[in-house]
Order: C-alpha cells, then sequence, then structure tokens
C-alpha cells in the first residue's frame, strides 16, 4: 500500500526537474557570446583585377598601394600587362599592385584577399611558381597584378604565398 505522501512527492520531484529541464533549455537558447575585442578577423573587402602580366621595368619586389594617378601613371609605365589596364576612378578607389621578379617563366602573381584588420589594410596574394617537373623560358620575368580596392588611407601590409604547380600529365 502505498502512502498518499508519496504521490507528492513525485509530483514535487517532477515539477522540480520540469523546472531544471526549462531552466537548461532557456540557457541553451541564449545569443552566442561576441567575439573577443581582438579577433583579428576584419573587414572582407571587394577588390578586382586591372591589370596583370610578366614582363615590368621593376628591378625589386614591388608591393604598393597607389592613391592618385600620377603614381599610377609611373607604375603603369612600367608595367607591360597583357591587355589594357582598366580605369581608375582614385576619389571611390586605390591601385593594390604587386610584382614580384623571376628567373625563368611560368611565374605568377595573384590577390587572393583584401581586408581592413583594425586600422591596417591587409593583401594577400600568392606566387606561383613551375614545380621541378615544368619546362620554361629562360630569363627573367617580373609577374605583376594590379587590382582595385575600396579607398582607404589605412597604412598597407601585404601577405605573399608561395605555391608550387605541377605540369606533370
Amino acid at each position: 500500500m502505498s502512502h498518499p505522501a508519496d504521490g507528492a512527492v513525485f509530483r514535487s520531484g517532477l515539477a522540480l526537474c520540469s523546472l531544471l529541464f526549462l531552466g537548461v533549455l532557456a540557457l541553451g537558447c541564449e545569443d552566442p557570446p561576441p567575439p573577443p575585442e581582438d579577433d583579428p578577423a576584419g573587414e572582407v573587402l571587394y577588390f578586382e583585377p586591372i591589370g596583370f602580366g610578366t614582363r615590368a621595368r621593376l628591378r625589386d619586389t614591388t608591393e604598393v598601394v597607389i592613391r592618385d594617378s600620377t603614381t599610377w601613371a609611373a607604375y603603369r609605365d612600367s608595367l607591360t600587362a597583357t591587355g589594357p589596364f582598366r580605369p581608375v576612378d582614385f576619389s571611390q578607389a586605390v591601385v593594390l599592385l604587386a610584382a614580384v621578379p623571376a628567373p625563368s617563366g611560368g611565374h605568377l602573381v595573384e590577390f587572393e584577399a583584401v581586408e581592413l584588420v583594425g586600422d591596417t589594410l591587409v593583401a594577400q596574394y600568392v606566387l606561383s611558381v613551375p614545380g621541378a617537373d615544368c619546362i620554361t623560358a629562360m630569363g627573367l620575368t617580373t609577374p605583376f597584378q594590379a587590382v582595385l580596392a575600396r579607398r582607404t588611407e589605412a597604412p598597407a601590409r601585404f601577405v605573399r604565398r608561395t605555391e608550387a604547380y605541377s605540369c606533370e600529365l
């Protein structure tokens, strides 16, 4: 025979479990915490290529942000692009240029990402180099790419990644 208080204890325990379950459920529905202030992810900026090639009259690796038409004209005249450069409105955009001297043909420069991280413009690009199984033209080249990005006065940092590719068939 059960005692009448046993049912009350059972109902009290059930009520307590229900409250605990609702509390856990409510905690699980909270918004995630905001990212920490020192989060390295920045604002991704749209960019678009305006010209590229493999010949330039530049002796050293060049990584530069160009903010005016006079400076752009000087650089543009030293670059031999595969086609005409697209026009630039310097009131709205800057030109990012990366050019890397190479000992042979088959090298390529290509921007991968442009971000505003804190107060720094970070431009990431890859230098693709021919693998050991590739046959390339011998002779100095200077592969380059120029891209447009939203105008900013932020100082820039360029990050280069080198990647070898295979010519194996």
